[in-house]
C-alpha cells in the first residue's frame, strides 16, 4: 500500500475549564488551547529513530512568534 511521502499529524492542547496562568516581572500570561498540524516524512517515522522537526509559529500579535519543535521518539527508546 502506498502511503505517500509524508503524513499529516495534528497536535492539540486542551485544558478544559482550567486556565494555566503564570506570573513574571512584567505581568502575567495565560497558556491557551493550541492546535497545529505538521507534515512528517513517512520514511523517517518508519525508520524508528529519534528525530526533530521545527516549524515557525506566529500568533495574533507581532510579538507572538517563535518556533514549534516536535520531537519524535520511538517507544522502544522510552523504556
Amino acid at each position: 500500500m502506498d502511503r505517500g511521502d509524508e503524513v499529516l499529524l495534528a497536535f492539540r492542547t486542551w485544558f478544559g475549564l482550567h486556565t494555566l496562568r503564570w506570573e513574571y516581572t512584567l505581568g502575567h500570561a495565560y497558556l491557551e488551547d493550541e492546535e497545529t498540524a505538521v507534515q512528517v516524512p513517512w520514511k523517517r517515522l518508519m525508520a524508528g529513530r529519534d528525530f526533530t522537526i521545527e516549524m515557525p509559529y506566529r500568533g495574533i500579535d507581532p510579538e507572538e512568534k517563535g518556533t514549534w519543535e516536535f520531537r519524535f521518539v520511538p517507544e522502544s527508546s522510552l523504556k
